[in-house]
């Protein structure tokens, strides 16, 4: 994937069997044996479409505040020079001064695993009973993330009142399971975390609407080579 669908609802993120179907054919011409069998989910996003077709890229009335919006195609193309151009912005704004000690190099919040690091299945089992608040305790088993990860992600300095937000932050959900085994712990940790009721704890976030019609895996997974 992707496609480009135009639709009629503007925040219509619905997927459906005649377009996933056409994405898996493109993608057979490029990955030889490609099996349906590992899908795992399907998910559709909406276009950062503006309303003059052009990307915006300007300062506001809001002094300070920068509007980078509307970036279609090609944006990963021209995001060096989209940059560049918003530092020029910056410098009619801010008197900017060159830091020797600046690092740009960012440590990144997730770490891919090497194969090493993957614990067999009676590892994973272990840690997963450890006692709760136990920072290496599992939470996901599928990523193999723990406690102490959880935790980490909700430190810094953004509440996370949803489980997607820690999946999108640690891994957690992201798995084969897709969260089957592990929302329910994360969902505890973030209550425990903000002194709330888990009932109050959603899966995409308050203000997100209702959930989205997404095509059944098991059908995606039967599709006809």
């Amino acid at each position: 994937g992707p496609d480009a669908q135009v639709m009629e609802e503007k925040y219509d993120t619905s997927t459906n069997i005649d377009n996933l179907s056409s994405i898996i054919k493109k993608a057979e011409k490029s990955i030889l044996n490609l099996d349906n069998k590992k899908i795992i989910r399907n998910f559709a996003g909406t276009r950062a479409t503006s309303s003059l077709h052009d990307f915006i890229i300007e300062e506001t009335k809001s002094k300070g505040f920068i509007n980078v919006a509307g970036i279609e195609s090609p944006g990963i193309t021209s995001s060096p020079a989209i940059a560049k151009y918003v530092v020029e912005i910056i410098k009619n704004i801010l008197k900017l001064e060159f830091n020797p000690e600046f690092n740009p190099y960012r440590i990144p919040n997730i770490i891919k695993k090497s194969s090493d690091e993957f614990l067999t299945m009676k590892e994973i089992n272990k840690d997963i009973n450890l006692d709760e608040g136990d920072p290496n305790r599992i939470i996901c088993r599928c990523e193999q993330v723990r406690e102490r990860e959880i935790l980490e992600a909700l430190k810094r300095g953004i509440d996370i009142t949803s489980t997607d937000g820690i999946k999108r932050r640690t891994r957690a959900g992201m798995g084969i399971c897709q969260g089957a085994f592990c929302e329910s712990r994360v969902r505890k940790i973030i209550a425990e975390k903000y002194y709330i009721d888990e009932t109050n704890v959603s899966t995409r976030g308050n203000g997100s609407g209702s959930d989205p019609v997404r095509v059944e895996i098991k059908k995606l997974r039967s599709l006809d080579k």
